[in-house]
């Protein structure tokens, strides 16, 4: 009698260990799509923790801090980190969100048009195609706001606008220079 005890306490036992494996297993695929807050990347070893709330350091900067040199070198550095990252862990929710930050902090810095900034966009463009920040940031960087769309159709309402009111949707500089153009060519624009 006892060994049938011990025999059914080890299955019980058994049982009981494999269910706990099984579901840590699960858990462990299922979040490996975010990158843990205790991996560290980039040469100086970043936490996607310290990078978030390094890039909200450079957010809280006044204009003329922000054009100090050593801000490009630790933007710089948070750069090479975040792109480690993203190749670690591509779908990783967080990193759309980080990239338009950085890309704000180089735009602050006024060195969004250097190589590594402009690599960093081509990045956050192609890896994230349709995220809301990826044509938000796009939208920034270029001096222009995105186009709403209109209501029944995937044409863009500016599309559908007379090239005069075009000209007041967008931003100062664009509307300038479509002004100086369909001045000089007529106000339906280039006649073809």
């Amino acid at each position: 009698m006892s060994r049938v005890c011990y025999v059914l306490a080890a299955v019980l036992f058994l049982s009981v260990l494999s269910v706990p494996l099984g579901a840590s297993a699960q858990v462990t695929t299922a979040s490996s799509r975010s990158a843990p807050a205790d991996e560290y990347f980039g040469p100086h070893h970043h936490s996607i923790l310290e990078i978030r709330n390094r890039l909200r350091d450079l957010d809280r900067k006044s204009d003329a801090e922000m054009l100090a040199p050593d801000v490009v070198i630790g933007l710089d550095d948070l750069d090479v980190s975040i792109v480690d990252w993203q190749r670690a862990y591509p779908a990783d929710p967080w990193l759309p969100d980080m990239f338009a930050e950085l890309m704000h902090a180089y735009q602050r810095a006024d060195d969004v048009s250097s190589p590594r900034a402009m690599a960093a966009l081509a990045l956050m463009r192609s890896a994230y195609p349709d995220a809301p920040e990826t044509s938000a940031t796009v939208a920034a960087i270029y001096g222009a706001e995105p186009l709403p769309l209109a209501p029944s159709s995937a044409t863009p309402i500016f599309a559908t606008m007379p090239p005069t009111q075009r000209v007041q949707s967008l931003s100062p500089e664009w509307a300038r220079f479509n002004a100086l153009r369909y001045d000089a060519q007529g106000e339906n624009g280039p006649q073809h």
